[in-house]
């Protein structure tokens, strides 16, 4: 996930997304994953998939204060992360 942390950092959310996406492949219960895959979604505006994305940080993690933040900013048509 290193990869998609220093592509996120730099603003590259669509290469961000894909390595992410990649890794989880190989880690499907990585939550913070999920989480800022969520977030790269979110930036590029796919509202549905971002929200995917927090449910599942949701069901891995159920406490994760961020995601269902995120959740909420969406579902009330604010800008998530």
């Amino acid at each position: 996930f290193n990869a998609g942390d220093l592509l996120y950092k730099h603003g590259s959310m669509l290469d961000a997304a894909q390595a992410y996406e990649a890794g989880l492949r190989f880690a499907p219960s990585n939550a913070e994953a999920w989480f800022t895959l969520g977030n790269c979604l979110a930036h590029m505006n796919m509202d549905d998939g971002a929200v995917t994305c927090y449910r599942q940080v949701l069901e891995l993690n159920p406490t994760h204060a961020g995601a269902s933040h995120n959740i909420e900013q969406m579902v009330s048509g604010q800008a998530a992360a």
